[in-house]
């Protein structure tokens, strides 16, 4: 195929008959080869699926408000202080086949924003009280980042994706707007241009705006000022060259969190114009995440790939350490006046929710499995250059079949950490393994990590996850590997270069055309990741490892499975069409599963389900696996 020519273009428009026609025989197909085996996984998936775990969690004067996946349906509750847990709104009141991706909370907890769509980014902003139910206001679009001023005042960040803003700025783009009842208008003082996007947020004691305007994933700065003065807002911190966000403004200083340095984090005050240190960089460690207290700050550290909490006080003297066994994920972390909380998950545990309190951690809800068969261990792969792989392996610890999926990502500075997986916990008890790989090109350890795996250096990613797959094969087992979004580039990329020594591929969600990823949806945000395809200099590594453009006939792929969304509207489901189309060309039976109720953003429990089953049913057919 010519670079300068596409005979699958057409599949791009997934609006036309043609397509969806084209899209309905390999659906058919697909579920034909998978025969009865999803339906006959299904009673021992639901045993961990079913299991309600916590999306969200949102701190309050009035409760702690929790996005829950419970019974194949999202549902919001108020966990109050007694432990009782009431019902606000689910998603079937929201009609059939909905999302609900996030919920917005003022302080006093007296006003909710549900966000829901049917897996698309853009979607509807309901508002109501969650005492009443009563329906206040509701708007439309890809919204994100709700700020209150009072009970009947917010603002809000719109991203415009395929229109101009209104002050004419080509897409994609943000702008905030302020909401009263009923009607808006755009802050004016802030309007970055194209390809820079927008953070709101708000300090402890409400007097401060706090924003973030990033260009791609490695520059960022910090504005701010008095929050229900917005002409005034102003540049505080940042240079050209680094990350910067802002924490929180406590007792007249701006905390804020700089990823410059040796790019792993450290947090720095500034009062009346003085900038000092508080907390130096670890020598290892990135600093995920940071929430203060009125005397507390909360440091979320990653410690090769695992949560740490570290708890100072305001001069930055250290207090506390907390680890969590076994290792896992710390996020959704929050803090109002004197108490914070997070979740706590990992592989086999759905969700622990904390509480700190007056110098103490407590868990105030929790989810586990009692299991004894799960486990956890950690090893290191050397990668093509020597430098060192940090893997997780989940594990059952009675048996080994040598049948192991490898998961990656590397890009972004996404970190990747285990995270509670319900439909492969059947995979483990039929005595397979999972492993997750932590890549260059994710955040495990810090923005160097990252960078070293991004634009013209996106070859030590693929680098680094071939050394884990023959790290494996080495080791006896038979391997599938797997990845979504960016990760399903990995595993597309991947597959084209060691086919030999893959039993199967997962590719999720995937982009497949680098020369064209800027042209599709909102693709022109992910050029400082990539690249330029319009670059010359760009386009010449682009092109040595874009999908679409290095499939061979005459070689012997393996079997892949590739998913996508017909409503993904991140990632455009022509990358997933035209690699499918790309390999029945050169005569690669492979499996195309376009999910039509489903997007980049997910789906509703139930739809979500039959996807996973899909996929754990690819997964047994190629391994061999009785379902």
């Amino acid at each position: 195929m010519s670079v300068n020519s596409d005979p699958y273009i057409w599949l791009e428009d997934i609006n036309n008959p043609k397509v969806i026609e084209w899209i309905r025989f390999k659906n058919m197909k697909t579920k034909e080869f998978l025969s009865d085996y999803p339906d006959r996984l299904r009673p021992r998936v639901m045993k961990y699926y079913e299991i309600p775990t916590v999306r969200i969690a949102r701190l309050t004067r009035k409760g702690i408000y929790l996005l829950i996946n419970e019974k194949l349906e999202y549902r919001v509750y108020r966990l109050n202080n007694d432990g009782s847990k009431d019902l606000i709104i689910s998603s079937r009141d929201l009609g059939d086949n909905i999302i609900i991706k996030w919920i917005y909370l003022n302080e006093d907890g007296d006003r909710l924003i549900v966000s829901y769509s049917k897996g698309s980014d853009i979607g509807y902003y309901r508002l109501i009280d969650p005492f009443s139910n009563e329906v206040l206001d509701e708007l439309y679009g890809s919204l994100n980042d709700f700020v209150w001023i009072d009970k009947d005042r917010y603002y809000y960040v719109r991203f415009y994706r395929n229109e101009k803003t209104p002050d004419n700025m080509d897409p994609p783009a943000e702008r905030i707007f302020l909401r009263s009842n009923g009607y808006e208008e755009m802050i004016t003082s802030i309007t970055p241009p194209t390809n820079y996007l927008i953070a709101l947020s708000k300090s402890i004691d409400s007097s401060k705006a706090l924003l973030t305007i990033s260009h791609g994933w490695s520059r960022s700065w910090v504005y701010a000022g008095d929050l229900d003065k917005p002409d005034y807002w102003v540049k505080i911190f940042g240079d050209d060259k680094h990350l910067f966000y802002p924490v929180n403004y406590v007792n007249g200083r701006y905390i804020i969190l700089a990823y410059d340095g040796n790019g792993l984090g450290r947090i720095v005050e500034i009062k009346d114009n003085n900038i000092r240190e508080l907390i130096s960089e670890d020598e290892n460690f990135p600093l995920k995440a940071v929430e203060t207290t009125f005397d507390k700050i909360l440091a979320l550290y990653l410690v090769h790939g695992s949560s740490c909490l570290k708890i100072f006080n305001m001069d930055g003297n250290l207090l506390e350490v907390h680890r969590f066994d076994p290792p896992g994920s710390v996020g959704l972390i929050q803090c109002i006046d004197d108490t914070c909380i997070f979740k706590y998950e990992t592989s086999f545990i759905p969700y622990r929710l904390y509480l700190y309190r007056d110098n103490e951690l407590r868990v105030i809800d929790r989810i586990e499995i009692n299991s004894e068969i799960f486990g956890i261990e950690e090893f290191w792969v050397e990668s093509y250059d020597k430098t060192p792989i940090h893997v997780f392996r989940i594990y059952n610890r009675k048996c080994d079949n040598k049948k192991t999926i490898i998961y990656g990502y590397g890009g972004f500075g996404v970190s990747i950490s285990p995270v509670y997986a319900s439909y492969l916990l059947t995979f483990i008890e039929d005595c397979g393994s999972i492993c997750i790989a932590n890549l260059r090109g994710g955040g495990e350890y810090g923005e160097k990590w990252h960078r070293a795996g991004k634009r013209d250096l996106k070859e030590n990613v693929f680098q680094d996850f071939i050394s884990v797959v023959k790290y494996m094969k080495n080791l006896g087992y038979d391997v599938i590997i797997m990845g979504s979004s960016n990760g399903g580039l990995l595993t597309a990329v991947t597959m084209i270069r060691i086919p030999e020594l893959l039993n199967g591929v997962l590719i999720g969600y995937p982009l497949t055309d680098m020369l064209r990823f800027h042209k599709l949806y909102i693709g022109r945000l992910w050029i400082d990741e990539y690249g330029d395809p319009d670059n010359p200099v760009d386009r010449e590594y682009l092109l040595k490892y874009s999908p679409y453009h290095n499939l061979k006939p005459g070689v012997k792929y393996p079997l892949a499975l590739i998913y996508t969304g017909l409503h993904d509207d991140r990632v455009h489901p022509g990358h997933a069409l035209k690699f499918s189309a790309k390999l029945d060309e050169i005569g690669v039976v492979n499996y195309l599963r376009v999910e039509t109720e489903s997007g980049h953003s997910g789906a509703n429990p139930g739809v979500k389900l039959n996807e996973l089953l899909d996929i754990l049913s690819f997964i047994y057919k190629v391994f061999g696996l009785k379902p």
